[in-house]
Parts: C-alpha cells; structure tokens; sequence
C-alpha cells in the first residue's frame, strides 16, 4: 500500500526543509496543494526543495510552474477539472504528464479514464477540517473495478490506515495526521511510514494484482 502526503493549504515555517526532510526520510508522493498562496510563493518554495526531489510531487494549483521545475504530474480538483474539460486533460495526458484528480461520490468516476489515480474523500471524519464528515462505512468494500486507481483521502491516521486497506484502496493520503502539528511533521511521517510498511510486509498485496495505471 502506497502512502501519499498533502501539504497544508498555507505556508508553514520553515517548509521546504521539512519537505527536504520528508524526502530524505522516504517520502514518494508530495501533492502540493496551496490554494491561498500565490504562484510567486509556491515558486518560492519550489525553489528551495531539492531538484532530485521534483520527480515525486504533484501541482494542485499554478500549473504553469510544471513546464518551469520540471514536475510531470498535476492534480485537478473537481471545479478545476470541469473547467479544463476533456481536450485540455487529454492534451496533458498525450503530453505525458501524470493526471489525478479528486471525486467525492462513486458516480463521478463514469469518465474520468484520463486520469492515472482517483483521490476519494472525505473516507474518515476529517483531521484538517472539523465537521467534515467520512462518508464511508466501517464495513465497507470497493468492487474490484476500482482498486487500482483510488487513494483514500480524509481522516486518515496511523489509527486507521490499514483499515483503508481492508476496504480494498491501493494507496491512502494523509493531510492532518502530519501537519495538525508542523513541528513533529518528520516523526509524524515516519511512524506512519513505518507501521504501513510493517502492516504491508504482514498482509503483502496479492502477486496477482495488476495496476492498469500506476502512478
């Protein structure tokens, strides 16, 4: 099980360092979601995390600083990808750009072939958002056309994690569990880190799984 970690929405102290240090510490997904930033200030910040780690993020906002860092993959959220439409996503996908984008019933899924990975939520109550609530129930299981390309997203901790596994998501994004407290955003990584990886290496994802679109 892949995990993916979302920035916080505004700037934080001393934040490229603590991304450098992510990285350093095994971090392979980062989706930079900052939308009350400007793109002078993400730009900045992009600047300042290391080059050899540009491979690994995803651009919510300020598309256009892709072409500049070299970053190959966006993110769409759901306004911002009925806007674009399927032309220009195709465009970016033929482009060679990795494309994800976020849904939050089963029925936007119809139409969406365009895209490499599904981000699902709220699947728990919300940690970043007080009162937003998991839409999912404790027993609840994903059909088998739907396991290769969504990643659970909304509440999610190293208290539940694995239970996203149970309910048959591939990968899982955490949002609060790291950054509620920026200060312990490194230790909050790694012990997350290290109970999947332990939960993985006792229940291995089947050999016989195949992910149509890897991302």
């Amino acid at each position: 099980m892949k995990l993916y970690v979302l920035s916080k929405d505004v700037a934080v102290a001393n934040e490229a360092q603590i991304l450098n240090n992510l990285f350093a510490n095994g971090l392979e997904h980062l989706h930079l979601r900052k939308p009350e930033t400007s793109n002078d200030e993400v730009a900045d910040l992009l600047s300042q995390i290391e080059p050899a780690y540009y491979d690994r993020i995803a651009l919510h906002q300020f598309h256009d600083l892709a072409e500049e860092f070299g970053i190959r993959r966006l993110h769409f959220n759901t306004a911002h990808r009925k806007h674009v439409g399927q032309h220009e996503l195709l465009k970016y996908s033929d482009a060679g750009y990795t494309l994800s984008t976020s849904v939050h019933t089963w029925g936007e899924i119809k139409g969406l072939e365009n895209f490499n990975a599904l981000f699902y939520s709220p699947v728990f109550d919300s940690l970043s958002k007080p009162g937003y609530a998991g839409t999912l129930t404790n027993d609840f299981k994903l059909g088998d056309n739907y396991t290769d390309r969504l990643i659970a997203l909304g509440g999610i901790s190293i208290d539940n994690i694995i239970q996203t596994k149970t309910m048959g998501f591939r990968a899982a994004a955490v949002l609060g569990a790291i950054w509620n407290d920026p200060s312990t955003a490194l230790k909050n990584f790694v012990d997350l880190k290290k109970h999947l990886q332990e939960c993985n290496s006792s229940h291995p994802r089947s050999a016989n799984t195949i992910l149509t679109k890897p991302y």
